[in-house]
């Protein structure tokens, strides 16, 4: 590392939210470690940030506009590709850091840098009345440890802005993946837990905000497709493994269920059920679905009827 690159990139992907951006801008400037570059990389077309990054004037801060709207995926690694640190680190621009983020990381980076190749950490997340609706601790032993299977498994899911990555194991992985609606942030980290360790900082570091309507994956049409191009992608890794290809089975049932498509609903928790047995819940779901589809049959031939008299 020469003495004119920083220690740690940052990663900013914006959209039309020039004033949430200012809000996890100044997180980011308020972090007791300072050795960074700030990449700004706005895919916004209505509503553009240079008002915001030129009253902070800050020149640790690079600002990039996308001439066309590229999506989050491919924004991000815009930012990537201009990092010129070895580690890059990711906010959303509705997020904020805890002041000690970046300290805490980087001390895992100084003391283990050489032996992995991503560093996580804890999270609380609030909806859009700012309450605390959950905090994220991962229970996990503060030590190098390999996160694959819990990752494959959907056992961890890890919010993009907790997450700092060595630049050359998303060289080396290939980026966010630019084809996906959804499910980026857990695909890219499947492909990096599969090459390299990692470390967990088990402390809430991060406020992930929901805003109703504002994230990609609020979006159930873009979840269910990112979910069934995860697991076309994955599959020669799922298919050898039952339980865990039961568990994508049965997450995406849950999505048609709750988007009301009973039949398609019903398929993925068959198809959970036969991969396994022990899948108690998807046995039930696939007899109160199987009554749901008979009542609505049922009331569609009575209002067919009903129309028929009043004819």
């Amino acid at each position: 590392m020469n003495e004119f690159e920083p220690k740690i990139s940052i990663v900013i992907p914006t959209c039309n939210r020039p004033r949430l951006l200012s809000r996890a801008i100044q997180s980011v400037l308020n972090q007791t470690f300072s050795d960074f570059e700030v990449i700004i990389i706005d895919d916004g077309l209505k509503e553009r940030a240079d008002n915001v990054i030129e009253k902070i004037n800050d020149n640790r801060i690079i600002y990039i506009q996308n001439k066309t709207n590229k999506g989050g995926s491919a924004t991000r690694n815009i930012g990537i590709k201009k990092a010129q640190s070895s580690w890059i680190a990711f906010l959303d621009d509705d997020d904020e850091w805890k002041p000690e983020k970046l300290q805490e990381q980087y001390k895992v980076i100084r003391d283990f840098g050489d032996k992995i190749g991503f560093i996580f950490c804890g999270a609380e997340f609030f909806d859009q009345q700012n309450n605390n609706t959950k905090i994220k601790k991962y229970g996990a032993d503060e030590k190098i440890k390999n996160y694959y299977k819990q990752y494959i498994s959907l056992d961890l899911k890890v919010n993009t802005s907790v997450v700092v990555i060595r630049k050359n194991i998303l060289e080396k992985v290939g980026y966010f993946d630019e084809d996906l609606p959804s499910n980026q942030e857990t695909e890219l980290m499947m492909r990096v837990t599969k090459i390299c360790e990692g470390f967990c900082v088990n402390k809430v570091l991060v406020k992930v905000n929901f805003l109703e309507g504002e994230h990609v994956g609020g979006n159930i049409d873009r979840r269910i497709k990112g979910k069934e191009l995860v697991l076309e992608k994955h599959w020669n890794e799922l298919k050898k493994k039952p339980k865990i290809l039961a568990s994508y089975y049965y997450v995406i049932g849950d999505l048609y269920r709750a988007k009301k498509d009973f039949i398609l609903a019903k398929n993925y928790y068959k198809k959970s059920w036969q991969k396994d047995r022990t899948k108690l819940k998807s046995l039930l779901l696939i007899v109160l679905l199987q009554n749901v589809l008979i009542y609505n049959i049922i009331n569609k031939i009575k209002s067919n009827l009903m129309d028929l008299k009043l004819k």
